[in-house]
């Protein structure tokens, strides 16, 4: 069981209005109450100048997914990746997600880019490598989770003093322990079917003939994966037993 009252800091990268179910906030509060049903949640804007006057509220902070490249060269990015650097100095625990995953490799020294196989999208499969079934953040977890997956860039290769914990033929990095207190994920925990048939309502048309796989079959079949959820509860009971 999770510990109760935890404070958890989101940092939203998608800075977007009118998002379905109640957007970056709405997601991520959802799915770690499902986990502590005390926890409180305090979203903030990655764009946010000092979001990080926030960090010294929170227990841990997440950093969300994004419809951004984040091997991109622009100012909005580098001003994330500084932010994101002097977090991981304070040693406060950190869990990526999808985009915020990719950030977190790419200030530790990893490779960013476009995936070789294109889009990854809906329930899919990844392995857990054997330091990811010692790793507490896939604590209890089997070696081959079912998880919920919405992107096309990756993180290349885990660099440095990084840990691959999950792979798969499409995407080798899918989860890592990218520095001391700084965990990622490729794939989406908080995202429900319902989550990402709204996420994906004004792109179905663009890329349905784009794409190597029967889109409307992976937005249509899609459901909530226990395997990411529990990896959510994992990164709960981590912190609270710090």
């Amino acid at each position: 069981m999770a510990p109760q009252g935890l404070k958890i800091l989101v940092v939203d990268c998608v800075e977007k209005e009118a998002l379905p179910l109640g957007g970056v906030d709405g997601w991520f509060r959802a799915a770690l109450r499902k986990c502590s049903p005390m926890v409180e949640v305090k979203t903030v804007r990655a764009s946010t100048p000092d979001w990080e006057k926030e960090v010294a509220w929170a227990d841990a902070v997440m950093i969300s997914g994004s419809p951004r490249d984040a091997f991109a060269d622009d100012e909005w990015t580098h001003a994330l990746m500084a932010k994101v650097a002097r977090l991981l100095e304070k040693k406060k625990p950190v869990l990526g997600v999808c985009y915020g995953h990719q950030i977190l490799g790419r200030v530790e020294g990893g490779k960013v880019g476009r995936c070789n196989e294109g889009w990854e999208l809906g329930e899919t499969k990844v392995e857990v490598t054997p330091e990811g079934l010692s790793s507490p953040l896939l604590e209890g977890l089997p070696k081959q989770m079912n998880v919920m997956q919405s992107h096309r860039d990756c993180v290349w290769e885990v660099p440095g003093k990084g840990v691959l914990l999950a792979s798969s033929p499409h995407t080798k990095v899918q989860a890592a322990r990218w520095a001391e207190t700084a965990y990622g994920v490729q794939f989406h925990p908080e995202f429900t079917g319902e989550v990402i048939r709204g996420v994906w309502a004004e792109r179905r048309d663009k890329w349905r003939d784009q794409v190597k796989f029967n889109l409307d079959e992976k937005l249509d079949q899609a459901k909530e994966c226990p395997d990411g959820l529990a990896i959510f509860h994992n990164f709960l009971k981590m912190i609270g037993s710090r």
